[in-house]
Parts: C-alpha cells; sequence; structure tokens
C-alpha cells in the first residue's frame, strides 16, 4: 500500500508544488490518483510532513501539488496506495468477466483451450507456410539447431513449442536465427517478438542489430524511454508510445518493410497495436522470459488476435525466476508448469557464459548434469569466496543490510576499475543494494547502472559479478534455489562471493553456495585443446615427456551423434591433451590425416605405454570404426572389482573416497555418456580420473593378459566385435530415463511403505537397485499434489511395495521409474562374452555359427561340433503344403549347408505348423535327440506349445519366468499348465532338472531364458543339439544371437524362422540405429532362405492385397470367404487426433468401435482390437472397462499383436492429418494381416484420401468398392 520512491538529493518549491527527479526507475514517482506524502526536514531540524498528489511526470521530472506549505532542506517521498490496474491487467480482467457471462468465446479459443484446459491442439488454427531452412551466418550447437527447427515447423504439433534454455545458452541467439531465416524466406510474414521486460526486449533487438538485421521495429513506452534507458545501438528502429500511429498510413509510414515487431507483453493491449496489425498481423509470436510470466497475463494477447494468431514459441528457463507473486501465491504458474508442454520442451544443452568450472557446478545441481559448457576458462579460481568474518545481518525496513560485506566489495570493486575490468553487483535485498549504489556514489567510484538486485539482473551478464550475500544468522532467499541460480550464473569471466564462511558452514549449510564453495578443486593442470590436424610431432612429444615411470595415460573420451568417437583426453600426472576429430558436417573422419597417424603410432598402437580407460571396448570399437585405429596395451577399469561391468558410477560407488573426490563430483564427471555430449571440461576429467584410478589400483596387479590388444584379429572379426559393442551402447543410449508406470487406483501406505498394483505388464512396477521410484501423491479435496521420492524393496506378481523417504498423504498416486533399466541377464551375458572375445579369453568368433552369421562365411563344410543322424521321414498328422514340405525337409536334413536355415514365412503360412511338424518327426524317429524351440516373445513360445498340442503332442516342457508367469499371464497356459516350468521352481541340480523333464527332449523357451544359470541342469539332460528359433526378427542379429550363438558351440543345427516382411513392427531401436541387421541381411543366407508361399489366415480379398503389395505376388491364399465384404470402413468424419503426451488419441473412433463391439459381443462373435498408439490403447481399454464390456486380453499395440490372429480385427488408424506410424508399411502389414474373418477399419475417409492416401491402408481403400465405407449413422442405427 505505500512504495518508498527514491528521490534525488536536489529539490525544488514554486507556487505550491515540489519539483523533484526520480533516482531508481523501480520506484520512480508516476503521476496517478494516488495520494504522496513528502517529509522533509525544516531549518531547526524538525520533521514536516505534508500530503500532495502527482500532477506531472516526465521523465525522470515529476511535479507534485502539495496540500500546505512546505519548506527544508531534505525531503524524502512516498507513494500512499495501490498502483492503479494497468491497460493490460483491465483487459484481462473485463476478457474473464465477459467468459464468465459467456458474453465471449475465449475459452472456445483452440490456444486457450490446449494451455488452460490440457487439451490436445485441436485443427481450425490459420495455416502456416512450409518450414524455411535456416539462414544465420553464426554457429550454431545441435540443441540451437533443434529449437530453431522446432520454431520455423508448421505442424500442428508444433504450434505451441516451448523451449528451455538455461542461463548462457544463447536463447536470444535462436530468436535472432528464428526471426531471420523467417524473413529471409517470406518478407511479408511477420513475428512479434515480446517479454515481460523492457530489457529483456532490447537485449533480442541489439542482438538482431549484431547480425546485421535490422527490418524491425522496437515499441517502447515513453515512460521507460524518456530520460531514463538508452536505445542507442538501435536507437533509428524504436517507436516510442508518444509518436504511435493513429491510422493504417502512419502506422505504414513508421514500419516501411519490418515486419518483424518488439514490445513487453503489456504494450501488446495497447491500442495502437491494432493498427500496427493491421500491415504485421501478429501471425507468430515468440515470447522471451517465459517463464518469468503468469499464464494469465497471455489473456488479452490470445484473446484480441485469435484471428490470425497460428503460433506461439515460449522461450525461458523455470529454474530461474518465478513468476512476479509465486512465493506468496504458489497457484501461479508459468507455462512450463503445464506437464504437457514442460515434457516436451527443447533443452537448450550448451552454456558458453561462465567459465566450466561455474558452467559444471550449475549444470550438477540444477540442470541434473545435462547443461554443457563450452569455455576457454577451465580453471577453479574463477570464483573467489571473501570471508566477511566480522559481516553482521541487519533489519531495515522489510529487508536486510549487511555493511562489512560492503567495506569489502569497494576494495574489490576499486581494484577492478584500477584494472580496467568491467563487473556488476548484485544481492539479493533491496536495501543492500540502495547502501551499494549510495556508498558507491559516495566514493566518487562509478554507481549507476552497477548494482542490482538479483530479481532485475535475470537476463543479463557481466565479465565480473560481486555478490553480497548479506545473511549471517538464516539462509533467507539464499534458500530459495532459483534466486540463487540466477545470482550464480551472470559472470562471464569470474566471481567474487562475499560471505562469512561460519555462515556458509553454519545456517548457510546445505544451500546452493554451501554446496559451491565446498565443490572439490584439485590443483590446476595444464590443457591444451586442438583438432586432431593441428597435432604435430613436438606437441605430442611434450606431452608424452610428462609420463612418470608408469608409462600410464590416463583416457577419456566424448561420442557424438550415432555413437561416433569426436574426441579424447589423455592426462598425465601433469598434463592433459584434449584432441577432437571430424567436424560438425563430417563428424566421422574422412581420411587419416597426419595427426591421426602420428597419434595411433605414437599412443593408441604404442605398447610402450599402458591406456587407462573406462569401457576399453566401447573405446577400441570407437577407434576402429570412426578413426581406422587399433588399440594396444589398453587396460579396461571397470574390469578391476567386477569383469566386464559397464557401469562407471556403479564402480566409483564400490571405490568411494579413494581416490580423493566426492562421489557426486564423479558422477557428474561420468553422468550421460550419451551421444552427444561434448563437454571439453568433463572429457577432460574423466581422463584425469583414469590415470588416477590406474595409479591407485592397477599399476602393481595388471597383467598383460588383462590388456585390449585389437592388433591381433583380423579387420572381419574386429569389425564383427566392434558392431556388437556400438549396437548395443546405441540401443541403450535410447533407454528411457523415466518411466510411467501404470498402477491400479488401489493403494495403501503404512510403516513408510507403500503398496500398489501394476495394471500393466510393460509398464509395471520392477524391483531394482539403481533405480529409484518418484510417486505423486494428489488430494483432491485440497487440490493439491506432492512428489515424494523412494525404491522398489518387492514386487509379487503385480503388488509392489515401495520404501518412501517421507510420509505419504493423498487421495490417488502416480508413479514413475527414474533411471534406464538395468540390463537383463541375457544383456549381461552377451555384454561379457564380447568383452571376453575382445581381450581373447574366450573362443566366440572361432564359433561355427558365428562365423556364419557375422563374419558372413559360407558355412563350413566338416566344422559343426557333432554330427547329426540321417534325416527323418516326415511324421505329422494334418495336412501340409509343398513348400512346408520343403521347409520341414530343410529342417531335417543333416548336410552340412542346412547346418543353418532360414524359413521365410509371411503372416498365417504355418509357420508353427511348419516347427510342430519338425519336431514330431525328430522326436519320433530319435526319442533321446534334443530339440530347443525358441522365441523372442512369451506369447511366441506359447503358440508353439499349444500347436504341439493340438497335434497330440505333450513330451515337451515350457520354460517361462515367475515373473511374466504368476499374477499377470496364468490364464494363457491354460491348455498346457502340466508342461510349464515355472523360473521359481528351476532347478538347482541334475537329479531335479531329470524329475521335471521325465522323457520330454523337447524345451520351449524365450531366447532370454537361454542365459538363465538353470538352462545348464537342463542341458546335460537334453542338449542344446537342433535349435529351431521363431520371430527371429529383423534388425536383432546382432544384439539377440551373441549370447545365443555362443551357447551354441556344441549344437550341430540351427533353424531360423520368420518373415522379414511379415514383421512389419521393426524391433525397438530400428529407426534410430538403421545399422542393425537382420538374418536376412547375411547375403548367403537370405538367398538360401525357403519361402512359405500359402497363406490360410486371411480372407482371400485381403490375403491377395497382402500379396501383391508386399509379398510381389509371391504369396498364394487358400481361404473358404472369398467375399469383398470382409473389410469395412467405418468412416469416423469428426474423429480427430490429438496428442497426449508422445502419443496420440482420436476419441470418436473409440466411439465407434465401441458400438461395434458391443454387436460383435451380441453376436458371440470373437474379436480383438488394434491400434499404433499407446495412449489410444489405454483409452479404449478404459472405455471399455467404463462400458461394462470385456477389456482384458482385449485391446492391444500393434507391436504387441506380431505372432497372434483373431476372428474379426477391429483397426483403430487414430490420426487425422498426418500418416503417422501408417508410413511404416511393416508396421501396417502385421496389422491388416491379423484376422481370420473379417476387420474393421476406424478412420476417416477424408484422410485415407488424402494424406494417408499412400499408405498401405489408404492403398487398401482405395482397392475396395465404395460399399466398403460404412458412415456414422449407419453404425449408430445398426443397419451394417
Amino acid at each position: 500500500m505505500v512504495t518508498k520512491n527514491d528521490v534525488k538529493a536536489e529539490f525544488s518549491i514554486k507556487k505550491g508544488k515540489l519539483h523533484v527527479q526520480s533516482a531508481r526507475y523501480k520506484t520512480r514517482i508516476q503521476a496517478s490518483a494516488q495520494t504522496v506524502r513528502v517529509e522533509g526536514q525544516n531549518k531547526d531540524k524538525a520533521r514536516v510532513v505534508c500530503d500532495g498528489r502527482t500532477v506531472k511526470v516526465k521523465g525522470r521530472a515529476a511535479t507534485i501539488n502539495l496540500n500546505k506549505q512546505f519548506s527544508g532542506s531534505e525531503v524524502s517521498v512516498w507513494t500512499i496506495g495501490k498502483d492503479p490496474l494497468t491497460k493490460a491487467e483491465s483487459a484481462r480482467r473485463e476478457i474473464v468477466w465477459e467468459a464468465f457471462h459467456q458474453k465471449n468465446r475465449v475459452l472456445s479459443n483452440p490456444l486457450v483451450s490446449t494451455i488452460w484446459l490440457s487439451k490436445a491442439l485441436p485443427q481450425g488454427l490459420p495455416p502456416l507456410p512450409p518450414p524455411p531452412s535456416i539462414e544465420f551466418d553464426k554457429p550454431l550447437n545441435p540443441s540451437q539447431e533443434a529449437a530453431i527447427k522446432r520454431i520455423l515447423s508448421e505442424a500442428e504439433e508444433d504450434r505451441i513449442t516451448v523451449i528451455h534454455g538455461p542461463p548462457g545458452t544463447g536463447k536470444t541467439t535462436v530468436i535472432a536465427a528464428a526471426t531471420n531465416s523467417i524473413s529471409v524466406a517470406t518478407r511479408q510474414r511477420s513475428v512479434w517478438l515480446i517479454a515481460q521486460s523492457n530489457v529483456a526486449v532490447k537485449n533480442i533487438a541489439e542482438k538482431l542489430a549484431s547480425i546485421k538485421f535490422y527490418k524491425f521495429r522496437l515499441l517502447v513506452s515513453e515512460g521507460f524511454h524518456f530520460d531514463w534507458h538508452l536505445y542507442s545501438k538501435i536507437e533509428r528502429n524504436v517507436i516510442r508510445s508518444d509518436d504511435f500511429p493513429k491510422d493504417h498510413v502512419a502506422a505504414s509510414r513508421k514500419l516501411l518493410d519490418a515486419r518483424v515487431i518488439l514490445c513487453t507483453l503489456s504494450m501488446m493491449s495497447a491500442d495502437a497495436i491494432r493498427i500496427f496489425a493491421k500491415i504485421a498481423p501478429v501471425q507468430m509470436v515468440i515470447v522471451d522470459e517465459a517463464s518469468q510470466i503468469e499464464l494469465g497475463a497471455y489473456i488479452p494477447l490470445l484473446h484480441s488476435f485469435s484471428r490470425t494468431l497460428a503460433k506461439l514459441v515460449f522461450i525461458g528457463d523455470n529454474k530461474q525466476l518465478p513468476p512476479y507473486g509465486h512465493e506468496d501465491i504458489p497457484a501461479l504458474k508459468s507455462i512450463f508448469e503445464i506437464p504437457h508442454f514442460r515434457d516436451n520442451a527443447i533443452f537448450l544443452d550448451t552454456q558458453y557464459r561462465m567459465p566450466c568450472h561455474i558452467g559444471n557446478f550449475i549444470s550438477c545441481h540444477i540442470y541434473d548434469g545435462k547443461l554443457q559448457t563450452v569455455h576457454k576458462d577451465t580453471s577453479w579460481n574463477v570464483c573467489r569466496f571473501v570471508d566477511v568474518t566480522k559481516g553482521v545481518e541487519q533489519k531495515n525496513g522489510h529487508s536486510w543490510t549487511n555493511q562489512e560485506e560492503f567495506a569489502m566489495i569497494l576494495h574489490v570493486a576499486r581494484r577492478l576499475i584500477k584494472q580496467g575490468k568491467s563487473f556488476r553487483i548484485i544481492t539479493g535485498y533491496d536495501a543492500q543494494r540502495n547502501l551499494m549504489e549510495s556508498r558507491l556514489k559516495a566514493a566518487k567510484l562509478p554507481w549507476e547502472d552497477k548494482v542490482f538486485n538479483v530479481d532485475a539482473f535475470q537476463g543479463n551478464e557481466e565479465d565480473y559479478i560481486l555478490i553480497s550475500v548479506v545473511r549471517s544468522s538464516k539462509p533467507g532467499f539464499l534458500s530459495n534455489e532459483r534466486r540463487a541460480n540466477v545470482m550464480l550464473s551472470r559472470c562471464k569471466r569470474g566471481m567474487f562471493i562475499f560471505s562469512s564462511r561460519a555462515f556458509l558452514g553454519g545456517p548457510g549449510s546445505h544451500t546452493l553456495l554451501d554446496v559451491f564453495e565446498h565443490a572439490p578443486q584439485p590443483q590446476p593442470i595444464p590443457l591444451t585443446c586442438l583438432h586432431e590436424s593441428s597435432l604435430t610431432a613436438d606437441v605430442l612429444s611434450g606431452f608424452l615427456e610428462t609420463l612418470g615411470s608408469n608409462n600410464a595415460i590416463g583416457v577419456g573420451s566424448a561420442y557424438g551423434p550415432q555413437g561416433i568417437l569426436r574426441s579424447v583426453a589423455l592426462a598425465t600426472e601433469t598434463r592433459l591433451l584434449w584432441i577432437t576429430f571430424g567436424s560438425n558436417k563430417y563428424p566421422r573422419a574422412t581420411h587419416i590425416s597426419e595427426g591421426m597417424d602420428l597419434l595411433a603410432r605414437e599412443v593408441f598402437a604404442n605398447p610402450s605405454y599402458v591406456k587407462a580407460v573406462f569401457r576399453a571396448d566401447r573405446f577400441g570399437m570407437a577407434l576402429h570404426l570412426d578413426l581406422g585405429m587399433r588399440a594396444v596395451k589398453t587396460l579396461d577399469l571397470l574390469a578391476l572389482t567386477v569383469p566386464t561391468s559397464s557401469d562407471s558410477i556403479a564402480f566409483f560407488r564400490r571405490q568411494e573416497g579413494t581416490i580423493g573426490l566426492r562421489l557426486s563430483t564423479l558422477c557428474h564427471v561420468f553422468a550421460d555418456q550419451r551421444h552427444g555430449e561434448q563437454h571439453i571440461n568433463r572429457i577432460a576429467s574423466r581422463a584425469w580420473v583414469a590415470y588416477h584410478v590406474y595409479v591407485k589400483f592397477a599399476a602393481h596387479a595388471v597383467g598383460q593378459s588383462s590388456m585390449l590388444d585389437t592388433t591381433h584379429f583380423t579387420l572381419a572379426a574386429l569389425d564383427c566385435l566392434s558392431n556388437l559393442v556400438r549396437d548395443a551402447d546405441s540401443l541403450d543410449a535410447l533407454k528411457p530415463m523415466v518411466t510411467k508406470n501404470d498402477v491400479a487406483t488401489d493403494f495403501s501406505f503404512k510403516d513408510g511403505q507403500l503398496q500398489v498394483q501394476s495394471s500393466r505388464y510393460k509398464t509395471r512396477v520392477q524391483a531394482s537397485s539403481v533405480q529409484t521410484v518418484r510417486v505423486e501423491g494428489k488430494d483432491n479435496d485440497k487440490n493439491t499434489r506432492v512428489v515424494y521420492e523412494g525404491r522398489t524393496v518387492d514386487v509379487q506378481g503385480r503388488a509392489a511395495t515401495i520404501n518412501l523417504k517421507t510420509p505419504l498423504s493423498g487421495t490417488e498416486v502416480a508413479v514413475w521409474t527414474v533411471g534406464k533399466d538395468p540390463l537383463t541377464r541375457a544383456q549381461a551375458k552377451r555384454q561379457r562374452i564380447v568383452w571376453g572375445a575382445f581381450h581373447m579369453n574366450n573362443g566366440f568368433l572361432s564359433n561355427f555359427f558365428v562365423a556364419a552369421i557375422w563374419l558372413s562365411k559360407a558355412l563350413p563344410v566338416g566344422l559343426r561340433p557333432s554330427a547329426l543322424p540321417p534325416p527323418p521321414s516326415i511324421r505329422f498328422s494334418k495336412d501340409i503344403n509343398p513348400s512346408q514340405e520343403a521347409a520341414i525337409e530343410r529342417i531335417l536334413s543333416d548336410a552340412d549347408e542346412d547346418a543353418m536355415a532360414v524359413i521365410h514365412g509371411p503372416p498365417g503360412t504355418g509357420k508353427t505348423t511348419v516347427i510342430a511338424a519338425a519336431t514330431n518327426s525328430i522326436s519320433a524317429a530319435y526319442p533321446e535327440r534334443s530339440v530347443w524351440l525358441i522365441a523372442q516373445s512369451n506369447v511366441a513360445v506359447k503358440n508353439i506349445a499349444e500347436k504341439l498340442a493340438s497335434v497330440g503332442f505333450y513330451k515337451f516342457r515350457l520354460l517361462v519366468s515367475e515373473g511374466f508367469h504368476f499374477d499377470w499371464h496364468e490364464h494363457l497356459y491354460s491348455k498346457i499348465e502340466r508342461n510349464v516350468i515355472r523360473s521359481d521352481d528351476f532347478p538347482k541340480d541334475y537329479t531335479t532338472a531329470e524329475r521335471q523333464l521325465l522323457d520330454a527332449r523337447v524345451i520351449l523357451c524365450t531366447i532370454s531364458m537361454m542365459s538363465a544359470g538353470a538352462i545348464r541342469e537342463y542341458e546335460k539332460i537334453a542338449p542344446v543339439q537342433t535349435v529351431i528359433v521363431d520371430e527371429a526378427r529383423p534388425n536383432r542379429a546382432r544384439r539377440i544371437y551373441t549370447a545365443f550363438a555362443f551357447l551354441l558351440s556344441d549344437a550341430c543345427k540351427a533353424r531360423i524362422h520368420r518373415s522379414h516382411k511379415s514383421y512389419s513392427v521393426p524391433p525397438h531401436g530400428q529407426e534410430d540405429v538403421p545399422a542393425l541387421r537382420s538374418i536376412f541381411e547375411v547375403p548367403h543366407l537370405r538367398e538360401n532362405a525357403v519361402f512359405l508361399d500359402t497363406q490360410y489366415r486371411m480372407p482371400t480379398h485381403i490375403g491377395n492385397f497382402i500379396s501383391r503389395r508386399m509379398y510381389d505376388s509371391k504369396l498364394k491364399t487358400e481361404h473358404k470367404d472369398r467375399s469383398r465384404t470382409v473389410c469395412r470402413f467405418f468412416d469416423v468424419a469428426k474423429g480427430v487426433e490429438m496428442q497426449q503426451g508422445n502419443s496420440w488419441i482420436n476419441q470418436e473412433e473409440v466411439k465407434m468401435i465401441l458400438h461395434v463391439a458391443r454387436r460383435h459381443i451380441k453376436l458371440g462373435e470373437s474379436f480383438r482390437i488394434i491400434t499404433g498408439y499407446d495412449a489410444q490403447r489405454n483409452l479404449i481399454e478404459g472405455a471399455l472397462k467404463a462400458a461394462n464390456l470385456p477389456w482384458e486380453d482385449k485391446v492391444f499395440n500393434v507391436d504387441a499383436f506380431q505372432g497372434n490372429e483373431e476372428d474379426y480385427i477391429l483397426v483403430s488408424v487414430v490420426r487425422s492429418s498426418k500418416p503417422g506410424f501408417l508410413s511404416n508399411d511393416r508396421r501396417a502389414n502385421v496389422m491388416l494381416s491379423r484376422c481370420k474373418r473379417g476387420m474393421y477399419i476406424f478412420s476417416s475417409r477424408a484422410f485415407l484420401e488424402g494424406p494417408g492416401a499412400t499408405s498401405l491402408v489408404g492403398r487398401l481403400a482405395a482397392e475396395c468398392s465404395d460399399g466398403a465405407w460404412l458412415k456414422t449413422s449407419r453404425i449408430l442405427n445398426g443397419s451394417w
């Protein structure tokens, strides 16, 4: 209600009017209906108070009418009463009032409904032109480029774009580059750049001017500009509010050809904006400092320009200052507090402002280690703490001061001024700011624009920053990490923090400053950075001269896109050398330069030096694949305690404290080594740590056998091993760091333990020692949400027990698993085998089947581990066609050339029949001969078992994991329960295994189950002789067969079954890791594959279509139903795709599916529903459940339905504007080839005849007659 106005000491009084000059813009005197209180001191030093009213303000000058005679030598001024509503605030209030009274359509505005009502963005926004290419003459990093592309995108899902830009990451650069790109491509397209503060707007304008872009206009209020703030660099582009036009002609004269307009968000409510908007329509709006803007402030903008506004871009950082008033009103939110926007935000991941030490600290403690630093200053003395031992906080009104701190600041300021260094002073308290500014002025030192409150310095930077902490007994504002983050992230060259050490070690402990002060600071080591093309013999010999008597070099590495090695750091006791390879355009080196040859000869292939590295297999692989180098005498430090471990963090947990660095620091140094990480200081630190770990642990305990030496391998063998490592690393990088666990609504909490029930197997809660669990408790009565952390300690079927650190309260819970899934037993075994092969500790590369698959050698005659008996005759009780007979004969063959056979089986061609016939034939002729039937999925294994049972063959055992079977899928095994052995009942000795198998010599399990320890007990009774693999999914050869092939070292025969086209659902990671191969990409195996040429599942019309489009008309169909009505299309004309997280839904399609489902249930017809999107699957399943219809085991994602079939299939296409997953013909093939009697496809006709026309579904619709299409009305009245 009362504001102290800072005014200059000089004043005058004439004719009852007081003339003063405001000294500070934030507390300036403003003309309004508010009362002004003036306090003075007369000649007798008596206090004089009188009231008045401000009648005129011009810049700093203010005229106040006083209500009585005033005399005195000093004046102080206060404004009494709240500030009146601004024009923007009045407009917002009016719009909301009208919405309450249904007098406007603000709630139907698509942008409003998306932001406030959490709806997916609907159709109907004004169109945007195709995205232009990026036009910018300064270098951009990949994250900046991704952000700019998102800004330029015209895609519906990008109509609201959020960009998360930590300090120094070039947010203004991104804005300038996007703006320039749009203007170069389309000169008439307008862009409005707005921000909360005038300073932020000015910064954007100056960035545009710095790249020679001048076709913009900056709109600024006279009150901010005149007499207060300089716009000298861009003065000719400024239009001040007192010069705003009143008509179209005047506005055209002001803008000329400029179509980029800059102003504050509040300025958008000015009347003149509508005149400017007629010439430069408000089409795209880019909002800077968006994290400081409360959502309601956008209401006038969105409502006033709803007809033209087509795109909104929000740029900010929710780790810096929150919206004004957030501390007092926690409900205030910025765009970053809306989950679906925050989760999809582009993260600018590289900062260039702060020196490395400060940048690394901010990254680790504020940005989860995701923020990289590129800065030439890698020293640790860029931040200095000044111990003000006598400093005492003093209350000053509602603020605080600390005079001793400023006395020290004054000394440092004088020194910086003398040295000609640029600096600013910031603090968290207004009273301290005022004190420091006045003392600088009294000392006749530069004071204007020198001292700032933290809140006012957001978005600014300076070479040197001096920080006055002020407090000495309580943390105060330091307890707010967002403010502390702003304070610590402003310097470009160095920072001085003034506080007492006793305070930061006591009351101020555990604040961000305390953590920073106690961060480890090893002695600086000289670091030389250069590109490999600049590496000379002198530079390298100078580095090698610093080697100690141990002749050891620590190695750190960083990998770019696709896992390509981009740089290495080498460390000795006293030197660091950092070398980069390739370029952004050509990340992999295109030729061997002199520098690379020197590095290979003198370091990596030199047996005189030990190269100590974490993950030697990965490093050796990258040297070979990316640089064409061999690795000699390279030690994997991770093998020192746990052989072949790939987890460096786990290693440091075991060795915490032994090398003089905190675990948190080590975790930061080695965290997030995924593709794209290019952090100089972090890479150098890895090399430094590797050197010291070697010195500490390995120097006297490592033999020659522990060293990696890739010179012993042939080129083909090294290619094989290197690609195996790279594929595994690439796929591991795709694992999500956070997984949403679907849990039932019922839960309980007792004694610190949360009991929940997983509701979906794919996203179930799992017990893990390396992952944490995040639980969000929601109290609907109080409308509050609280986040808790814990760890899953027990899982029994669906039931999971989570230990929470703090008591839980709430009526609902949501659960997320944080951290990548750990390696499975099969993945770990695969890793051990490849690691052993790299170190020549096993015979992997001499394996018969490995040679055939990975080394692309023709099958070597006579080199199989053991001979096979003569092929038996085919014994099977059901009819088989000629192609099936040929496939069975190939399986039964004892010829060397058939030791590995590939059978190509399109959908419905009887692959399971072939497996059953071959198995039955072997068992009938040779009862003691074992056959192992394996597949990727448990469902595929179960299908084979049921086929064996259907022909009366029961001499088999099916091995299944307890986790898959118990409480989840027991019902799937009802027909074959007596043949099932669950993993919790696996034997520990030969006798138990023999009792379980009895006379069964046919074993079924998943390929991952083959790595279970108990398999060895079964193998003693039923040796792994013939292995038949179903679901030999493309692109998984390297990933899943490594451990399997090694296991087959004693096997006689392997059979691979699958259709490489039929498996339309590509395995996880194929789109992201194109290098993955399938068994069908091995030429001599593919060329000799047997093709099953007749399908029996699909009705003729559908089968013929699939044959023509997917199998070059080679697939014949035998089916009794030859009608064309087996495939019907339901025209869901009103169906609209809506994004939900990373997936999509279509609610209208769900409604229609429910009608059709009810009819099938009524008629007793068996059906399943499939879709390409998890979110739609969840929505349909929920709708079935809510309607009391059968829902369990009814709805599937396409990927999960591979290998299954049903009488009737209902397909939900979902998309309505873009093809989405339909553009992948392989997935669409699976979707269209599941039905035995009929198929119903739900989509809009306009979509399948428009954007989706070229998809497999679109082509099927085109081949069907018009009669195949059914309108919504016919579905609803049941006339179909």
